[in-house]
């Protein structure tokens, strides 16, 4: 399903079973694709969300992804082996160690319009190589180039695949993570388990800060690069530290959260839940976040 604008949705959608006797049958269908133009209308899309999930004909486990122009994805479909829905679906599922979880459905966003709770990450597909400005080749098929970040209920801007990747890990939603930790050193932690606990400390001139504290276990390997063996674990996992703090830092400079944290304040940190639950926008303002990495690294 196809939504580029508030006049597609009523005028496409929602007169279509009026312009013949056929029924349509919704009971397939794998994706809904909504042009970034129209997601980013609060209004607009709280009004289709509320009439799909009235209408109850489009499967709640549909995924959700954006893009630029639902138009320009649709001449791809006849250079691709499949449908283009089956294909973005395929898009999702065959990510490399990514959960199927971690990607926002219908029925998920369904839930933000009451708990404004969550940060999710749609996926933005685009052309690959078009957004760098690199010549357009036929042959090209759409890819999951960024994400657009869901936040409680609205749409909160694009961040790349680093960060939601290191979103997914640390709400542990992969079954492994690859990562770059220097020019030619790649490595990749498997089984991996992340706890985030809020806490407070007292930072520089004396000042309380509140920490969303991560701490990192699992195993890790060595995929290319030499590093000694004296100083291997500390040094990978001071590296690791170091990687995640600078994703996690900059995301927050747009307001973004990638531990998740929010949404679990209920239930780990009644405190903070009070001093929030009237003032979710400050949230983000106000936390630091801090990993502490302990993989055990395998030996070569």
């Amino acid at each position: 399903m196809n939504i580029r604008d508030q006049d597609d949705f009523q005028n496409v959608w929602l007169n279509h079973e009026y312009a013949g006797n056929k029924e349509v049958d919704y009971n397939h269908l794998k994706v809904v694709l909504i042009e970034r133009s129209f997601l980013e209308k609060e209004a607009e899309v709280e009004d289709m969300l509320s009439m799909l999930e009235q209408e109850k004909e489009v499967p709640w486990n549909a995924y959700v992804m954006t893009t630029e122009s639902c138009d320009r994805l649709a001449q791809t479909e006849g250079k691709l082996d499949t449908l283009l829905g089956n294909y973005l679906e395929e898009l999702l599922e065959n990510t490399s160690g990514i959960d199927q979880k971690a990607y926002p459905t219908l029925g998920m966003l369904y839930e933000e319009r009451a708990n404004h709770l969550e940060t999710l990450y749609i996926p933005f597909v685009d052309i690959e190589g078009e957004q760098s400005g690199a010549v357009e080749d036929d042959t090209e098929k759409p890819q999951i180039t960024a994400y657009e970040v869901w936040k409680r209920g609205r749409a909160a801007g694009l961040v790349d695949t680093d960060t939601a990747r290191a979103a997914f890990f640390t709400q542990n939603f992969a079954d492994d993570y690859t990562l770059q930790l220097a020019p030619e050193l790649y490595v990749k932690v498997d089984a991996a388990s992340c706890r985030v606990k809020e806490t407070e400390k007292i930072g520089v001139g004396g000042l309380t800060e509140q920490i969303v504290a991560v701490t990192v276990t699992g195993e890790g390997e060595i995929l290319s690069g030499t590093v000694s063996a004296s100083e291997k674990e500390q040094l990978l996992n001071t590296r690791m530290e170091d990687y995640l703090n600078a994703i996690a830092a900059h995301a927050l400079e747009k307001e973004i959260d990638i531990t998740n944290s929010y949404r679990n304040l209920g239930a780990d940190n009644r405190t903070w839940y009070f001093k929030y639950q009237n003032t979710p926008a400050a949230y983000e303002k106000d936390i630091k976040i801090q990993y502490l990495v302990e993989i055990n690294w395998k030996s070569e």
